[in-house]
Parts: C-alpha cells; sequence; structure tokens
C-alpha cells in the first residue's frame, strides 16, 4: 500500500507498508494531513496504481491522518487488471537474430516500484514478455556479453540509437513479432581489483562510473563471481571511482573515453586506510 500526501502531509515519496497474514497493516512517520491510499499487489495483477495507472471505477481511499482523527480504515484490493503479451524478436546489425539478450519494458504511462517488465531471447531470437497492462513502452536491450548495457540507463543511452516504443493492449497487435535491433557494441574495461599489501582481490569493492558532462548521469555495481569487473563505457567522457570499506578511495587518472567495440584491461591496487 502507498499513502501519497494531498495537502498537509510531507513532499517527497510515497510512504510504503506490506500488510500481514491477517490483513492488518501499519503505516508509521506519517506527518499530520490528508493522504490517498493506493492498495495493489502484483502477484493477482493489481499493480502500483496511483499516477497515470489510476481507473475511473476503482475507488481510493482518502483519509484525514491526525491527533484529533481516526487513524484506521477498511481498504479494499482493487479488481485485477487486464494483462497483455508483447512478442519480439531481437535481430543484430546484421538482421541475424540474437540469443540472451535481455529486453525490459518501460511503462510510459508511469513507472512502477520494483523491477521493470522483462525477458531474454531465445535461441530463434524470439522474446515474450507476458503481464503488462494496456499503454505505451519503450523496449530496451541488454546483452553484456555482446558489450551492450543496460541502455535503460540514461549514461548508457546514444543520440544514434534508437529505443522502439510500442502500444500494448486492446487492439494493438505485435503478431508477426515486431523486431527489435540491439545496439553496437560498447567499449569495455576488464578490472581486478587487489590489496595493495597481500594481493588478494578485494570481494566488497564497488566501482561507479559518472559521465563528465552530466555528474547526475551515472551507474555502479559490483564484482562477477570470479571478483573481475567488466565496465562497459560510453562514448562520452567518464569518470571511474573504486571504493571499498576499509580502503582508500581510488580514483581512475584523468577520464574514460573508449570507442565502441574496443576493450582494455588494468589492474588496481587498493591501499587500506
Amino acid at each position: 500500500m502507498d499513502a501519497e500526501p494531498l495537502q498537509g502531509g510531507h513532499s517527497g515519496a510515497l510512504t510504503v507498508a506490506k500488510s500481514k497474514e491477517d490483513g492488518s497493516i501499519l503505516m508509521d512517520g506519517l506527518a499530520p494531513g490528508s493522504y490517498r491510499f493506493y492498495v495493489w499487489k502484483e502477484s493477482p495483477g493489481v499493480p502500483q496504481n496511483h499516477g497515470l495507472n489510476q481507473r475511473t471505477k476503482d475507488h481510493y481511499a482518502e483519509i484525514q491522518i491526525g491527533p484529533n482523527s481516526v487513524n484506521g480504515a477498511v481498504l479494499q484490493l482493487a479488481a485485477p487488471y487486464s494483462t497483455y503479451a508483447f512478442r519480439g524478436i531481437v535481430v543484430d546489425s546484421n538482421g541475424q537474430r540474437v540469443e540472451g539478450a535481455f529486453v525490459e519494458a518501460f511503462p510510459l504511462q508511469g513507472c512502477c516500484g520494483g523491477p521493470l517488465p522483462g525477458a531474454r531471447s531465445q535461441v530463434d531470437g524470439s522474446v515474450l514478455i507476458e503481464g503488462l497492462i494496456a499503454g505505451r513502452y519503450h523496449f530496451y536491450l541488454s546483452k553484456e556479453s555482446a558489450m551492450v548495457p543496460d541502455t535503460g540507463a540514461t549514461i548508457y543511452q546514444r543520440a544514434e540509437d534508437s529505443y522502439p516504443e510500442y502500444q500494448v493492449g486492446p487492439g494493438a497487435i505485435s503478431a508477426p513479432p515486431v523486431e527489435l535491433h540491439l545496439p553496437a557494441p560498447y567499449g569495455g574495461m576488464t578490472l581486478h581489483i587487489h590489496d595493495a599489501g597481500g594481493n588478494t582481490l578485494v570481494p566488497t569493492a564497488r566501482i561507479r562510473l559518472e559521465e563528465v558532462a552530466q555528474p547526475q548521469s551515472w551507474t555502479e555495481e559490483g564484482p562477477k563471481p570470479d571478483g573481475s569487473f567488466l565496465v562497459l563505457l560510453p562514448e562520452r567522457a567518464t569518470k571511474l571511482v573504486i571504493t571499498a570499506p576499509g580502503y582508500e578511495t581510488w580514483t581512475y587518472p584523468g577520464y574514460l573515453v573508449l570507442q565502441g567495440g574496443t576493450s582494455q584491461s588494468i589492474e588496481v591496487k587498493l591501499k587500506r586506510k
């Protein structure tokens, strides 16, 4: 359940809480004011229903919270939404079908609170994303082994790439499947991060990429199971910073710029504080 302040409440992110086995729910920390409460549960097909996912047939309880109000109510879960499937075929720049690409559907009518719906392409390049509510979606593709990162992240979006937008819902037909083009490879850098004293890997290390021209455009990640990092880079000047608990912060000297399809490998040694 989400609580949205209407007037006299706090601003910023919605307050969220989950119901218990008996259906009861406790939402702490609400400032005095009037709130609208949205009840949702993904498993029966009721997505977060604030914003553009609201339906006129649903009731959204509005309750006054404060010292002189009754801070409790019976809230009703909305009826399940109708959901639809999107079918696509992932191809590369040569028109060859691509297996193992991940396709994410980003709803333009209002984002969800959890992971975006998505699926991987099969051996024949086909991809099926189910459980989508009616609306328009952007579709973002990625395949790390082909050096294509999550193109839904702002730092990885390129002017020359197209991010297809399609309508999903009644009357929107994706048969035959829509053709989705995997973007061209990005530049890649493999990093091995060691302790400067013992030359052992630092499993707690994290890397942060930050676009120089737009510092608000960044991404952060941890190591792979073998302890290494594969950093895919946009073709724009990027700052690389490595942190780990108990170690001094390491910053790449200068800025990183790699052409698409090229790669290099470096070793980093972190000093203990």
